[in-house]
């Protein structure tokens, strides 16, 4: 009874350690196990703490350097439209394009609002171009002060509503090339936003099979650079133009008066009306009745007006009488006293009669009228300067004699 008591004893033991070693081994290997629901939600919640969150991007940023972007784009679409008088459809492709560029410099978000966005900052751009930027440039070429005032002319002043309704119908123009230059990116980034395109991977070309998945992407330092690239060949080309064309408008123009062989030369500080038609349409009907051209000097500090009128129209009056009249008319009506004496002045090896007086303006300013005749062949050449008092008569001589060299 003894051994089998002992026997049974030492059974127990022996199962009883087994089955401690079985549990010690079951515990280490649920703290081992990743599967563990304990270990699993620990796992989670460390690499939730550690791993930064993505960036998704932001609509707000994309937005602004769209805009960035398509301004930048449209430099050669000002160009063209302000110093050549020209619209290209192709153009509009690049503003479109400018703005996508700008969009993914910006880390805009990729979602279903980009295209709108795209198309909606593109049509913009070339509405503030045609209708203030490009005609401020304008206004500053024909020699006027750039102000918002004289844009606005431009729309609402009789003498101007023709240059307002070019306008119009340029930015008409405009717009539809725009539509159809940024359709076929809009439809591109739309199927591709669909297929799952991200910023890094999306492009303009709307072939988005898997063609594309096979073919090596590029790097978004390449493209960074490759996009910087672009932006600075670009700005390099627009400078280029505008130095061109600065330096062609700054170039003086030879005009030949109508009917005569009298030939004035027009620097850069001058606008010219070289024809009635000129002057109706920017001054007026009741101004071109009388002129046959008007020279408008940038700083506003005179204007000067000619009128070409037949000898024979005279009769058989001569040169010194005629002045003479012409003066006494003006010393009848403003006084004798604000009149000068009729002279004679050599200008550039020509000589003309001259007289001047003075008045007050309807803006109650000092001013003085210089009056120049010059006796061609045919005809004569009435040349009237009108400027502020406070500036010489030897001034506006100087004026006279620089427009016949």
């Amino acid at each position: 009874m003894n051994r089998n008591q002992e026997n049974n004893e030492k059974q127990e033991q022996e199962t009883n350690a087994e089955q401690e070693k079985i549990l010690e081994s079951k515990e280490e290997e649920i703290k081992k196990d990743p599967q563990d629901e304990e270990v699993i939600q620990n796992t989670q919640e460390k690499e939730a703490i550690k791993e930064p969150k993505k960036k998704k991007g932001s609509y707000i940023t994309g937005t602004i350097g769209a805009i960035l972007g398509g301004l930048v784009a449209s430099i050669p679409w000002i160009l063209t439209y302000s110093f050549a008088n020209m619209i290209i459809a192709a153009l509009a492709i690049l503003i479109a394009g400018g703005a996508y560029l700008g969009y993914k410099i910006f880390k805009g978000r990729i979602g279903k609002g980009f295209p709108v966005i795209l198309t909606i900052v593109s049509l913009l751009i070339v509405t503030i171009v045609t209708t203030v930027i490009c005609p401020l440039i304008l206004i500053a070429k024909s020699g006027y002060n750039v102000t918002f005032y004289n844009l606005e002319s431009l729309y609402v002043s009789e003498n101007r509503a023709n240059v307002g309704r070019a306008i119009i119908q340029d930015l008409i123009i405009s717009l539809i090339f725009t539509i159809i230059g940024i359709a076929a990116i809009v439809r591109s980034i739309w199927i591709q936003i669909k297929n799952g395109a991200t910023s890094e991977n999306l492009k303009f070309s709307s072939q988005t099979t898997d063609n594309t998945e096979n073919k090596e992407l590029i790097k978004p330092e390449k493209r960074r650079k490759k996009v910087l690239t672009i932006i600075i060949v670009l700005l390099i080309i627009a400078v280029c133009v505008v130095a061109g064309c600065i330096v062609l408008s700054n170039k003086n123009k030879e005009y030949t008066v109508t009917g005569t062989n009298l030939k004035l030369n027009i620097d850069e500080t001058q606008k010219l009306y070289g024809t009635k038609e000129e002057i109706s349409e920017e001054i007026g009907e009741a101004t071109a009745q009388y002129y046959d051209f008007i020279i408008e000097e940038i700083e506003e500090k005179y204007e000067i007006s000619g009128q070409i009128i037949k000898k024979s129209e005279y009769g058989d009056t001569d040169i010194n009488t005629i002045v003479q009249e012409d003066r006494n008319n003006f010393a009848e009506y403003f006084g004798e006293e604000e009149t000068s004496a009729v002279e004679e002045k050599e200008l550039d090896g020509k000589t003309f009669r001259f007289y001047s007086y003075n008045y007050i303006s309807n803006t109650d300013k000092e001013c003085r009228t210089n009056v120049y005749l010059y006796e061609e062949e045919e005809n004569y050449l009435w040349i009237e300067v009108r400027s502020l008092r406070e500036i010489e008569t030897t001034e506006i001589d100087q004026v006279i004699e620089n427009l016949f060299k």
